[in-house]
């Protein structure tokens, strides 16, 4: 079980497309990590991983801006350190900053030291730009381990629940269906605006978020979402 546990948690975060049985068959046996929340309201928060990265994450901002729509940026440090102008830009803009680690490594082959060390390495940056309360770990893996070295740095893990696949192709009709076919409300929509040439999240968010504000959905940060279900996490901050 905890094997296929893992192996489940690592295809979302390598950026696969899983359905949303594996995504929910997943979350129940994780109730301490956010995969979505359950909600009647026509929210969802979008996400993004593996910047800021000059170009893409500024054409990421530009779509959030034309649309209203508020997003939370997992940011690797090391480029949150080279990319200061963009870091403030997010925050500056009502968008919401979460941890992603130092630099692109799986969280669960570090030892709890170094892990520890790590996150708490990162927040110290961002915290010159927000306060961060979610963590994502690099790749998408995660154990016990890896969520006590994330709850004892005072931060929440975060995953999702649709996963377009963008890192492995730049399809982008193939993902705006994927997405536009999937979301619920309380979803948590996986993106990347850090990955160099292969990046389609500008042009996936200009055609998706057209059509979810059609549908009358409002695009919101993690914590705005994660408030629609505060029990749940006085619960689980006590489990």
């Amino acid at each position: 079980m905890r094997l296929f546990l893992g192996l489940a948690i690592g295809l979302l975060g390598m950026g696969c497309a899983p359905s949303r049985g594996l995504v929910m068959y997943t979350a129940e046996r994780s109730p301490n990590a956010l995969f979505s929340v359950a909600t009647a309201d026509s929210v969802i928060a979008f996400t993004f991983d593996d910047g800021p990265e000059p170009g893409n994450t500024d054409a990421v901002l530009d779509a959030l801006v034309e649309h209203d729509a508020r997003a939370t940026f997992f940011v690797l440090c090391e480029r949150a350190v080279a990319n200061p102008d963009l870091m403030q830009r997010m925050v500056d803009e009502g968008h919401e900053i979460g941890n992603h680690g130092w630099q692109l490594q799986m969280a669960v082959l570090l030892p709890a030291a170094r892990l520890r060390a790590d996150i708490a390495r990162t927040d110290s940056v961002l915290r010159q730009y927000a306060s961060p309360t979610w963590y994502r770990p690099s790749v998408g893996f995660y154990n016990r381990g890896v969520r006590w070295a994330a709850e004892a740095s005072g931060y929440r893990i975060a995953l999702g629940s649709v996963y377009s696949g963008d890192p492995q192709t730049q399809d982008v009709d193939h993902h705006v269906e994927h997405i536009l076919g999937a979301v619920q409300p309380g979803d948590i929509v996986v993106l990347h605006d850090g990955i160099g040439d292969r990046v389609t999240a500008p042009e996936i968010l200009r055609s998706v978020l057209l059509e979810l504000a059609r549908r009358g959905y409002r695009m919101v940060t993690l914590s705005d979402l994660a408030a629609r279900e505060p029990d749940r996490w006085r619960r689980s901050a006590s489990e």
